[in-house]
């Protein structure tokens, strides 16, 4: 039998509880619709400002997601946890930072908002400001002196490697959501244009998969190597060149790129961009001179790739150019 004390006291816990989540969803709830009157009329009551909703959120939290200026400014002056985290690691400014509000990332950064803290995944508020290409977020975060060199440990989007893909910084992500003017900005503020993510891909190697020209050419212009070497040794061209993204393949061996890459089952750029169709990059790497008639591993070539694909396109330019 269970002793009356803790009868009693489990028989108290189950209304305090509810009647916190109530608030707390209250709470949230005003601040989601910037309702001012209701949240300072449930303000009044002593130490609730931090109260949570059912799902981990603090009325900062929603009021600063919601980009709520006066909202905001209404809680910190209530003293609201500046740094509090959701059940995911985010905090107020990281919840104002992905969706662009700017007043409000400053506001919390005046009120002491810790700017290089991380959620979840390992990303910080700069590294979400880069992947979303908020510049003016970049900028007002380096200016608190955010880490330029700090690494998510976790980014499920990419394109690059989805099966180990860890050690992301702002660059890579500005480079990969082809945020040029950011990626500027974050190499003049001293990031590494050469560093590796987790599968060893860089910043050029994540940006020329998704086809991003300026960002690209702002990567090129800081000295990003070329030849740098990633999972399956795929390189920048073999990405680019897979992907059909013709600018960038071009982009790339302007600079010098070689285009007798191989990966790690010998395809070359140009067995590549055949056996997936992509006719102008063919195009691109057969008037820069790429070899018609080399073979990958199973001894398979460009031509006999696009014909087994029915690229009858690309057959039709490979056999015109020479290939056997």
């Amino acid at each position: 039998m269970k002793p009356f004390f803790l009868i009693l006291s489990l028989s108290l816990l189950s209304p305090l509880t509810a009647f916190a989540e109530t608030l707390g969803d209250s709470l949230t709830d005003a601040a989601s619709k910037g309702d001012v009157a209701t949240l300072q009329r449930l303000l009044a009551k002593k130490n609730v400002v931090d109260t949570r909703d059912q799902n981990g959120w603090t009325a900062l939290m929603t009021a600063a997601h919601k980009g709520h200026l006066e909202v905001v400014k209404l809680l910190v002056d209530q003293r609201a946890n500046v740094n509090a985290k959701s059940t995911t690691g985010e905090t107020a400014l990281m919840m104002a930072t992905y969706l662009g509000h700017a007043d409000v990332v400053n506001l919390l950064l005046a009120k002491g908002a810790s700017v290089n803290d991380t959620d979840a995944t390992g990303k910080t508020s700069l590294i979400i400001a880069a992947e979303m290409g908020h510049i003016e977020i970049v900028k007002a975060l380096i200016e608190k002196r955010a880490d330029v060199h700090a690494k998510a440990w976790l980014d499920k989007g990419s394109q690059v490697n989805a099966k180990n893909n860890a050690d992301v910084t702002a660059l890579m992500m500005a480079a990969e959501n082809g945020q040029a003017e950011v990626a500027k900005l974050l190499l003049a503020k001293g990031a590494v244009v050469n560093a590796k993510d987790k599968s060893g891909a860089t910043a050029l190697m994540r940006t020329a998969a998704k086809g991003h020209l300026d960002a690209t050419n702002v990567l090129l212009e800081n000295k990003a190597d070329l030849e740098v070497k990633g999972d399956r040794n795929y390189t920048a061209l073999l990405l680019a060149a897979e992907k059909g993204h013709d600018q960038v393949v071009n982009a790339l061996l302007d600079k010098g790129a070689a285009i007798e890459a191989q990966r790690e089952d010998n395809s070359t750029p140009l067995i590549l961009a055949a056996e997936n169709g992509c006719v102008e990059a063919v195009k691109i790497l057969i008037a820069k001179k790429a070899n018609l008639n080399a073979e990958d591993m199973s001894g398979d070539k460009a031509l006999a790739k696009a014909t087994a694909k029915g690229h009858s396109d690309v057959v039709e330019i490979l056999k015109q150019a020479g290939a056997k």
